[in-house]
């Protein structure tokens, strides 16, 4: 892992060294003061990495990728110091899919070292993060938002060492993603809040190769939220998802879950709609939420034969791609 850091630092100090745009609030320092004006400069339809190095400071704007705005690549300095904020809710009378502090179609996007942020507050869908990129890879990176976080809504994505932090429902969409090594957190949402989930995987079709697989990733709450439980035990409850569509799919592999994942595991979306036709499952977890006694009948423990189809290689052909962008991963488990 160790190794990993370094090597993903270096080429870091390499991206930024030759950076086709940079970014600051300083204009004597960077090519740009908007990270939207370095995205609307950069070439239409390019086959080679084109880095955007946006430096540390707080970026208070709506940042769109089109899908001409292929390969690019975001390079910040570190979560917490290059941080993207906006604060589109649907309470504003805008669709969810709009409301994205930073929303990429643009395939081939990489993204690292960065923060983004939805401050709308708990109350409405209010996302930090779209992506519609396929072969979209995603490295140290940090998304906070309470319901619909991050909304990976199409495409083949890979998630490395980020942190994920929502209330309901705040990994969502209907992308082949894959989240390795990851920090996914509940926090505290509106005071009468009690139930959380984490995912809710929207495909529609069985012939879709989609799935949401958290692997190796630790599953827990924010200090807050640790607080909240002990304060009145019994009211907060998290769980691993609920199946947005029919088909959803969401696979929890070689995961820490902690005690906030309630001993049932899932909810249903509504009634038993779909619940015959899901997939939600685990394998290999550990930690004290992670205890396959009590987990609802419609969920699934997987063996390791099924598990492989969910692996970085079976469902996002990650060895064919991933190599290219400089981000560390794990093929299988």
């Amino acid at each position: 892992m160790e190794r990993e850091r370094r090597d993903g630092n270096k080429l870091i100090q390499l991206e930024a060294t030759v950076a086709k745009a940079v970014v600051s609030h300083d204009p004597d320092y960077g090519s740009h003061t908007s990270i939207q004006a370095a995205v609307d400069d950069a070439p239409d339809h390019l086959n080679r990495r084109y880095t955007i190095y946006i430096t540390a400071g707080v970026y208070d704007e709506i940042v769109r990728i089109p899908s001409t705005k292929t390969m690019i690549a975001f390079v910040g300095d570190g979560i917490n110091k290059t941080v993207i904020t906006g604060n589109l809710s649907t309470v504003m009378g805008i669709s969810t899919y709009r409301t994205a502090t930073v929303a990429v179609s643009g395939n081939g996007f990489l993204m690292r070292d960065i923060t983004v942020v939805n401050t709308a507050g708990p109350g409405g869908q209010a996302v930090a993060m779209r992506v519609d990129s396929d072969m979209a890879a995603i490295h140290r990176c940090s998304f906070w938002g309470f319901q619909d976080t991050l909304y990976t809504h199409a495409y083949r994505q890979f998630y490395r060492d980020c942190s994920i932090y929502g209330t309901i429902d705040f990994i969502f969409g209907n992308a082949a993603s894959v989240f390795q090594n990851c920090n996914i957190q509940i926090r505290p949402g509106a005071a009468n809040h009690t139930m959380s989930t984490i995912t809710a995987h929207g495909r529609t079709d069985p012939a879709q190769d989609t799935a949401f697989v958290c692997q190796s990733c630790w599953i827990s709450g924010t200090p807050e939220y640790l607080e909240a439980r002990l304060a009145e035990p019994g009211k907060h409850q998290g769980f691993l998802g609920r199946p947005w569509k029919p088909y959803a799919r969401a696979i929890f592999i070689e995961s820490y879950l902690d005690v906030v994942i309630d001993p049932s595991g899932w909810l249903p979306w509504n009634g038993t709609l779909g619940l015959d036709t899901v997939v939600l499952a685990e394998f290999h977890n550990y930690g004290p939420g992670a205890s396959p006694i009590g987990r609802v009948g419609w969920s699934k423990q997987l063996n390791t034969i099924a598990a492989l189809e969910y692996s970085v290689r079976g469902l996002i052909q990650g060895g064919y791609w991933l190599p290219f962008t400089g981000v560390p991963y794990r093929l299988v488990f």
